[in-house]
């Protein structure tokens, strides 16, 4: 199969699921190509480089938003090209652009089987206006967390939902999510992503040796709520006077978190590791002892799992997806958003109990095993592609 896989940015070190995704379609012995607005970041393209890159040749760089005006190619004034470049939507000059966007991606293409698009704002800008063009097939993963869900144009959400051939949903609640606003399941499905459990270490039991090594990990962004975080930790502080917070990851909210760790008066004890590779983001895991996850809204929790596949428990809101990840004091506690009394109290019990901690993380190693493997997602991805490819004419 020759399959096009489109998405915002490639690679990018928080969209491990779409490197590996490629890498394991590569591996299955389909010919991949890519199409993106950016290249991503280094710690991205070193996992990428890891796993298996497609050939440079396959990779197609480019922005509509930033493309010529005008080129000079008879492409642009076919009609289905005219039809994808959508003035009603994008106006006569962004049309335009997009019409140039457009038929340079053609010119680089070969002849394709399907087209994956990875977000929603993707899939429609981009994804569902080339599988017009080429009348092919089009599949989707949603990956966006729900308050995009919700702010989406339902005009957007509903053209996907009845030209594509398959939707891809990471959770049910944002399958729940899309259909309520839709009005409608048809087409939609929830495929979880997967883990690579062979990358993780085996379990080495948790002891009360060493002070408590708290860990969150995710983009610093208001979403997040790692003040959530940090307020927590210090209160913890007072209590295991040795322990430490690990935050992993980078955003707009940096420069204020670490204003915020000053004010409390723990900043040394406090670690800000910026953007890791995702073997660096490994090591941390396998050194920690517990995971706080404080991000609301989320449509999986990556890195939950993650931690769980580490055989570490993990305290989270329990909002979005989360609950479909984690039964509450069997494979970690759940607190309502907000909640920081409730949060430290389970954190709190983890700290002084190694024991407990080694029987959640074991739980939710087993979790993953069963639930969330890598080669569980791909069997799913691959009968979502083979589907829609059967239902071309």
């Amino acid at each position: 199969m020759r399959q096009l896989i489109v998405t915002g940015g490639y690679p990018y070190s928080t969209h491990t699921f779409v490197i590996r995704e490629i890498a394991a379609s590569i591996a299955a012995g389909n010919e991949v190509y890519v199409l993106a607005s950016n290249r991503g970041d280094k710690a991205g393209a070193t996992l990428a480089a890891r796993l298996g890159m497609p050939d440079p040749a396959h990779l197609l760089y480019g922005d509509y938003a930033n493309s010529r005006l005008f080129a000079p190619s008879l492409c642009r004034f076919g009609r289905r090209v005219r039809s994808a470049a959508d003035v009603a939507v994008y106006g006569r000059r962004l049309a335009e652009r997009r019409k140039t966007f457009f038929c340079h991606a053609l010119s680089r293409l070969p002849r394709l089987d399907l087209i994956h698009a990875n977000f929603a704002g993707w899939a429609f800008e981009v994804g569902m206006p080339l599988s017009q063009i080429l009348d092919i097939p089009l599949t989707i993963t949603v990956h966006n967390n729900h308050e995009q869900l919700r702010r989406r144009s339902l005009h957007s959400l509903q053209a996907l939902q009845q030209r594509a051939a398959a939707l891809a949903l990471v959770s049910r609640s944002s399958q729940r999510i899309w259909a309520q606003r839709t009005g409608s399941e048809h087409r939609l499905r929830v495929i979880y992503n997967g883990i690579e459990l062979s990358e993780f270490p085996d379990r080495q039991p948790d002891t009360a040796d060493s002070a408590p090594r708290l860990i969150s990990i995710g983009r610093l962004a208001r979403e997040k709520s790692i003040d959530e975080g940090i307020r927590i930790f210090s209160r913890l502080k007072q209590k295991f006077h040795d322990c430490i917070y690990h935050i992993i990851g980078d955003g707009p909210e940096r420069a204020e978190l670490e204003s915020l760790a000053n004010r409390l008066g723990y900043r040394e004890s406090i670690i800000f590791h910026g953007t890791l590779t995702h073997e660096q983001v490994r090591k941390q895991l396998a050194n920690s002892d517990i995971l706080l996850h404080t991000g609301v809204d989320e449509s999986f929790g990556l890195v939950i799992t993650e931690a769980m596949a580490a055989y570490k428990p993990v305290v989270a809101s329990n909002s979005g997806a989360v609950p479909e990840l984690i039964t509450h004091g069997e494979t970690g506690y759940l607190y309502e958003p907000g909640n920081e009394d409730r949060a430290l109290n389970y954190l709190t019990s983890l700290a002084a109990d190694a024991e407990m901690r080694n029987k959640l993380g074991r739980q939710g190693h087993k979790v993953v095993e069963e639930r969330f493997s890598w080669p569980a997602h791909m069997e799913r991805m691959e009968q979502l592609w083979l589907d829609a490819l059967a239902m071309k004419p």
